[in-house]
C-alpha cells in the first residue's frame, strides 16, 4: 500500500484478503480511516522498519494512529518488532507505545536485555575481515568517479559482486543505465546508427 497510487485496486485486494501488507505510514492510516473491509483483529507481526528514518521524515503522528488502532485491537498474541539505525529519545519513545515488555536486541553483539537505553553507547564490532574505504569526492564530479570505480572493480574481477545504495528510486534507475553504458556500451547507438543509415540510403 503506497500513496499516490489506486485506492479503489488497493481496497480490491484487501477485500479479497491478504496474508502480509507492507505498507507506508501515510497510506495505511488513509485505509484505516477510509476503508471499511480494512480490520485489524488477526494482526499477528508487526513490523515497524526503518523506524528512526520515519520520525526524520515527520511520519510520528501516522505511526502513532496505525499503533493506537492496533491496541484497540488488544491482540494479546501480536508481536511487534520496531527496526532501527540509530537508538534515539523519539526511538525510545515509540518503542514504550508500541512495544509491550521490550527486549532490545543489540546486532552488534547479539546482546539481549530488557533495558532499552542499554548498550546504546558502546562500541560497533567490525568483522575483522572487513575492509572500509572512503573516498570525497566533489559533488560535480561524484557521478564519473563512481563510473571509473565500478569499471576499475569489474577489471579487476568479474566474480565478486558489488551492492550500491542510493535514496531514491529514480537515483537507481538513472545509475543502473549510466553503469550499463559503462560497462557494456550503449546498445542504442547502434540502433540509432542503423535507423539513420537506413533514412540515408532511403533519401
Amino acid at each position: 500500500l503506497v500513496g499516490g497510487e489506486n485506492r479503489k485496486a488497493e481496497k480490491v485486494r484487501l477485500r479479497k484478503g491478504v496474508n502480509i501488507i507492507i505498507s507506508t505510514p501515510g497510506r495505511m492510516v488513509d485505509h484505516l480511516e477510509k476503508t471499511e473491509n480494512f480490520k485489524l483483529d488477526k494482526v499477528e507481526w508487526v513490523v515497524l522498519d526503518e523506524a528512526d528514518r520515519m520520525l526524520e521524515l515527520g511520519y510520528e503522528r501516522e505511526v502513532q494512529k496505525v499503533l493506537t488502532a492496533l491496541q484497540m485491537k488488544n491482540n494479546q498474541k501480536r508481536q511487534s518488532l520496531l527496526l532501527s539505525a540509530t537508538l534515539t529519545t523519539g526511538i525510545q519513545q515509540l518503542s514504550e507505545v508500541s512495544l509491550r515488555h521490550p527486549v532490545f536486541i543489540d546486532a552488534a553483539n547479539g546482546a539481549l536485555t530488557n533495558d532499552t537505553t542499554a548498550n546504546s553507547d558502546k562500541d560497533l564490532v567490525t568483522p575483522e575481515n572487513l575492509n572500509q574505504t572512503f573516498l570525497l569526492v566533489p559533488a560535480k564530479l561524484r557521478l564519473v568517479a563512481l563510473g571509473a570505480f565500478v569499471l576499475w572493480k569489474c577489471q579487476q574481477s568479474k566474480d565478486k559482486k558489488m551492492l550500491i545504495f542510493f535514496p531514491t528510486q529514480d537515483m537507481v534507475d538513472f545509475y543502473t543505465r549510466f553503469l550499463e553504458i559503462i560497462l557494456w556500451g550503449d546498445g542504442n547507438q547502434e540502433e540509432k546508427a542503423t535507423s539513420e543509415s537506413l533514412l540515408e540510403a532511403g533519401e
